[in-house]
């Protein structure tokens, strides 16, 4: 079985949910901390909807792309699916994790976008949650995440929210 999105070669969900489990296992027997990002892009339906679906594709690429520069190794960034990724931060603190999930959200938003989108801008909303211990298990750790990243898109999107 394939472990990898074929579209933008980054990792996908069956490889992350076994990745996540193997971090929280290695957090648990250490102490050490572990942070998880929820990254989805803001208003993706309308640059599928506006431009087509090959545009989309385009966008995503490029997101991956940027994902895995601004998450360097031992970071590991997939995609989750449709236009939703997440990364995961090994012995990363809250605070560092908050600084990783801002790089992230600067780098698409500064991205020169405009040969691909036109005027239609690209940013991104990101849940974060930081476990130290892993005292929580994978569901939990990517429930918060993504409440998280609802918070961030209900309070106007292109931003981080690591608590709340």
């Amino acid at each position: 079985m394939s472990l990898r999105d074929p579209l933008t070669g980054l990792r996908n969900r069956r490889f992350i949910d076994d990745h996540i489990d193997e971090l929280l296992e290695q957090t648990r027997e250490t102490g050490e901390p572990l942070t998880l990002a929820i990254i989805d892009l803001d208003f993706f339906k309308r640059i599928n909807d506006t431009l087509s679906h090959v545009v989309g594709d385009t966008v995503l690429i490029n997101v991956a792309k940027i994902l895995s520069v601004a998450a360097a190794e031992p970071a590991a960034v997939a995609r989750m699916g449709g236009e939703e990724f997440v990364a995961l931060f090994p012995r990363t603190d809250a605070k560092q994790g908050l600084e990783l999930a801002n790089r992230m959200c600067r780098a698409i938003r500064g991205a020169d976008w405009s040969p691909i989108t036109g005027t239609l801008p690209v940013t991104a909303s990101i849940g974060v949650h930081t476990v130290y211990g892993g005292s929580i298990g994978r569901t939990e750790l990517l429930g918060i995440a993504d409440r998280r990243l609802y918070i961030a898109k209900r309070a106007g999107k292109d931003q981080v929210v690591a608590e709340g």
